[in-house]
């Protein structure tokens, strides 16, 4: 399980460290891809199997699951660490997610999130000022 939040700054070749403690179960290879609000998705490779299966699964009649297979799929790019822990960030991804150099690494359970550190505070501010309402909202979901 992912855990944590962890600020990395992309070198000149837009590479980037990933923390120790995820690189284990990213040794084998990963899937990065868009994800929702701006930021992109980190999959180690068995889980994006069962997630770009589910995905694949949509409904081809309907429209917004088209869409999502689309957004999540086609952006889609396999990674390997390289001998030091890091990871290039290409360019399509880092365009989409607004990232320029400063990016937040947060464990989300069995995915990780990479944002921008500017689009990363701005969440976080806004989660912490809803955090009733969320946790209201987290009730019906039996949490």
């Amino acid at each position: 399980m992912f855990i944590g939040e962890f600020h990395h700054t992309l070198d000149e070749k837009f590479r980037f460290s990933f923390p120790k403690k995820f690189r284990n179960d990213l040794e084998n290879g990963f899937v990065i891809t868009r994800g929702v609000d701006n930021c992109l998705l980190v999959y180690t490779n068995s889980e994006w199997e069962d997630f770009a299966n589910n995905v694949s699964m949509l409904p081809l009649t309907n429209k917004s699951a088209r869409d999502f297979q689309r957004h999540i799929l086609s952006g889609a790019v396999e990674i390997q660490l390289d001998k030091t822990g890091r990871a290039i960030l290409p360019e399509h991804l880092r365009n989409f997610a607004n990232i320029k150099k400063d990016i937040v690494i947060a464990g989300i359970g069995d995915k990780i999130e990479i944002w921008s550190e500017e689009e990363w505070m701005k969440r976080i501010t806004e989660i912490s000022k809803s955090s009733d309402n969320i946790a209201n909202s987290m009730e019906g979901l039996g949490i």
